[in-house]
């Protein structure tokens, strides 16, 4: 247990909790109760569940979540400074008692609720410093909400109730023959983020009557998804748009459970645990017997759901990962082909050449999303300073974080070569960065202070009530520190803070640029507000706020004249609107076209409900004035395409599931039209095969392969680093062998990219390609380099300065420069590609058409 000053401290009392599928909401309650001792040491018994952490809360202070992993380990419990979160609630000038509060961590690390007095009033005692939104949730009204709420500003924090609510009702059954009500089920509503369409919130919850009706309301407009539960039977979700008073579902039928179970193969018995996380938040655990057969206990909810691997030596041949993703209830036993990952093994020392013990070996890219509730170790080093841990196969580098007590956090990238050659790997003695940050000449509470990426160091702290900060496990060296705050992104600190060996470093003084709060308001071209689209001020890594219902907005700036972008999500369509230092409220009118709403039923062959879609909508040819949009991927729940802003006009639509050909449809929207295309049938095409290999002609596990266009790859690749999962297209196998459906005349282009070479296009020849027995080859290169170099307007590099790389009006990549102003980005196919300084909209058009290496300069004026 380390205090603030990060000595040992005695007396403080913690918990071990037990973290569910929801591992963002704190149990009120621990299992187990732990006190710290001399020198902070406590100890506590506990079984090693993997879902296990440990937590505690001293007068004044508060400490993350830490995981309990293995218990091998002795764990570093951290307090930190905590401070209490008030406010009031009121309607109309009056104080709304009884009315409940949500405060939510900006990360969504946690989650807590209270509820108000009968003075409208509402506290949060012992939050975590940083920045979190707080909303107020009432039947009567629409959520009222705070977002970028600084912990520790102590601002009272006002939320007044405006709008009526918005609900949703139906009727949940227990399906079959003789559907009975599901008295009881439980109806859980959840708002979703417009980006990435997922979120960690607490739910808004009603139950279901004895004829099994439901209403719940209290809901503001928007997408969300609605879970209707039941102990009985599988649970059911639907996704859905809020805009009209009541969303009637009508009837939600809940299906039998079912059955999980399956065999492992490869080389020799696999006996191993697995996990199984489906979408309705159930877990649970099963080991294998010696023949590799499984089955999990009791059954489950029929739908999408993850399988992984507990043992890190292992990785299913499909993904090429601990990860699997299928459907439970999907027929037969599940049979899947497993392959080993591959070895990193080497040492851990100190700078004086001895030997680090129990140093903890963290595989950041090796974490499963939505499987890996905590961040657990992979590995710990033995008393002779040596690890050895596996890692899902990767054709990139591997980048390891090194955590120990005694010495600073460090990362380190180890190639691909890296599997089975011993690697050395050396720790730095701990220093602390002490200091203040100030903006308008006074102390800034609750700004979040870190290094910079290039120092490859994991320290961060959170300013106090007085702007004061203490950064701890700094290595010794020169580091670059930023501040971010609010909207206002990331600002380096004039020079470099050089950290010596030997003591810590004080009186580092940060001065942010004076700020000031813009307001404003965002409609379309009718003039009618715009909610959701996304508000920011044009900085570096400046953060952005969404637009209320009636398209308002309130962010922080600098002073001076400054840019403030919106943009709307969905249309890719963005505005910019320049802000004079003393303007009063922004208006940004975004160019969003005039839209309906279109709808369908995509069903697949056999038998099959595809969970979304690529969306290519083109101008007819007949429609003069229509213009094409970029794809778009739209989820299809249960195979039910619900698309809110479809262009008006004449269009040519081609609905493009993977696996399946593109079903086209020829749409006639008229503004504020619903478009029902009925039921659309989904042919799975021809079948093509293949193996993907390198230069040398050994194959690249792991690649992924998409039917389509390389705008469908760069659609995919947008949604799947926003949910940490494939949702398009397919991967090689461990013998970079794949196979995929849905070859026709209209879709004969594969596109295939792989960690650490150039994405590829290659044309089908049809028939040949799809009938012939020999698998086609393809085989991928290194590519081309840019290289960008960074500079102020005195000619000197710039160390840190965030870059983003775009194609086609998608990002391709991001980077900050190094210590020389530069960062490189490899591995690009031929195209043209947009070079742009993050926020402070400097950017330049590179054309690569040949195999060489091309130089960006671009210089600050």
């Amino acid at each position: 247990m380390l205090g603030l000053d990060g000595a040992g401290l005695e007396g403080i009392s913690g918990g071990v909790f037990r973290v569910g599928s929801e591992a963002w909401t704190l149990p009120r309650r621990p299992d187990e109760v732990w006190h710290s001792g001399a020198d902070g040491h406590f100890s506590v018994a506990v079984d090693h569940d993997r879902d296990l952490a440990v937590a505690a809360r001293g007068p004044g202070m508060i400490s993350p979540l830490v995981a309990v992993g293995d218990g091998r380990r002795e764990l570093m419990v951290r307090m930190v400074n905590a401070y209490d979160v008030r406010g009031y609630v009121s309607v109309g000038g009056f104080p709304v008692a009884d009315c409940e509060v949500v405060l939510q961590s900006q990360e969504g690390r946690f989650a807590r609720v209270e509820t108000t007095d009968a003075n409208g009033a509402f506290r949060f005692a012992q939050v975590l410093p940083g920045q979190v939104s707080i909303e107020a949730r009432s039947t009567r009204f629409r959520p009222a909400k705070r977002t970028g709420v600084a912990v520790g500003s102590r601002e009272a924090i006002t939320l007044e109730f405006r709008d009526v609510a918005l609900g949703v009702q139906g009727r949940a059954l227990l399906d079959g023959p003789d559907a009975q009500p599901a008295k009881g089920a439980q109806v859980r509503a959840t708002a979703l983020r417009r980006e990435g369409g997922r979120t960690r919130s607490v739910p808004h919850v009603a139950m279901a009557r004895e004829d099994g009706t439901f209403e719940l309301f209290g809901l503001g407009p928007g997408p969300h998804r609605v879970e209707v539960a039941h102990e009985q039977r599988s649970t059911v979700i639907r996704q859905i748009d809020v805009e009209a008073a009541v969303v009637d579902l009508r009837e939600v039928r809940l299906p039998d459970r079912a059955l999980v179970r399956g065999r492992l193969l490869g080389d020799g018995p696999i006996v191993t645990e697995l996990l199984l996380v489906t979408e309705a938040g159930e877990r649970a655990s099963a080991r294998t017997d010696t023949a590799g057969r499984f089955e999990f206990t009791g059954t489950y909810s029929v739908g999408p759901a993850t399988l992984a691997l507990v043992d890190r030596s292992l990785g299913f041949e499909r993904s090429l990962s601990r990860r699997l993703a299928f459907d439970v209830g999907a027929g037969e036993p599940l049979s899947l082909n497993v392959v080993p990952a591959l070895l990193l093994l080497g040492e851990v020392v100190d700078t004086k050449g001895r030997k680090v013990s129990g140093a903890e070996i963290y595989v950041d890219s090796d974490r499963l999303s939505g499987v890996d509730l905590l961040y657990v170790p992979a590995a710990l080093t033995d008393a002779d300073g040596q690890y050895r841990l596996h890692v899902a196969s990767t054709n990139n580098g591997v980048e390891l974080t090194i955590a120990h007590p005694a010495h600073a956090t460090s990362a380190v990238q180890l190639p691909r070569q890296a599997s089975g050659v011993q690697q050395p790997i050396v720790l730095a003695p701990p220093r602390r960065v002490r200091g203040v940050v100030r903006r308008n000449d006074k102390p800034l509470p609750a700004a979040i202070v870190h290094l910079g990426i290039e120092s490859r160091a994991r320290a961060w702290a959170a300013t106090d009530p007085d702007g004061v900060f203490v950064l701890h496990d700094v290595p010794p060296g020169a580091h670059s520190v930023f501040v971010r705050y609010g909207s206002l992104g990331d600002f380096a600190v004039p020079q470099p803070v050089l950290v010596a060996a030997d003591r810590d470093t004080d009186g580092v003084s940060i001065e942010l640029p004076t700020a000031r709060t813009v307001e404003g308001r965002v409609v379309d071209p009718q003039g009618q507000p715009v909610a959701g689209a996304l508000v920011s001020v044009q900085v570096a890594g400046g953060g952005a706020v969404p637009t209320d219902p009636s398209g308002n907005f309130r962010l922080d700036a600098p002073q001076g004249e400054v840019e403030v972008r919106a943009l709307a999500p969905e249309w890719r369509i963005e505005a910019t609107q320049t802000v004079g230092p003393n303007s009063g409220p922004v208006r940004i009118a975004l160019p969003l076209p005039p839209h309906g709403r279109l709808l369908a039923r995509l069903q697949g062959l056999p038998d099959r409900r595809p969970t979304g879609c690529i969306l290519r909508i083109a101008a007819a040819e007949e429609d003069a004035e229509g213009e094409d949009l970029r794809p778009q991927w739209v989820d299809a729940r249960e195979g039910e395409l619900n698309f809110a802003r479809f262009p008006t006009g004449q269009r040519r639509v081609e609905i493009v599931c993977s696996g399946y050909a593109p079903f086209a449809i020829d749409v006639a929207m008229a503004v504020g039209e619903v478009f029902d295309a009925g039921r659309c049938v989904l042919e799975p095409g021809s079948r093509v095969r293949g193996r993907v290999v390198d230069a040398g002609g050994r194959p690249v596990p792991g690649a992924r392969v998409v039917l389509g266009t390389e705008l469908d790859l760069l659609v995919a690749d947008e949604v799947r680093r926003s949910r940490g999962e494939d949702v398009f297209g397919t991967r090689a196998d461990a013998r970079g062998r794949f196979e995929l459906h849905g070859v026709t005349s209209r879709s004969a282009t594969l596109v295939v990219a792989a960690d650490g070479f150039a994405p590829l296009t290659r044309s089908l020849a049809i028939p040949g390609d799809v009938l012939g027995r020999e698998e086609i080859q393809i085989q991928l290169g290194e590519g081309v380099a840019v290289i960008v170099e960074v500079t102020d307007a005195g000619g000197q590099p710039l160390r840190g300065t965030p870059i983003d790389l775009r194609k086609d009006g998608f990002s391709v990549a991001e980077a900050r420069t190094d210590g020389q102003g530069q960062c490189v980005f490899p591995h690009l196919a031929f195209g043209d590609y947009e070079v742009q300084l993050v926020g402070l909209g400097t950017r330049q058009i590179v054309e690569v058409s040949e195999a060489r290496t091309y130089h960006v300069a671009l210089r600050l004026r």
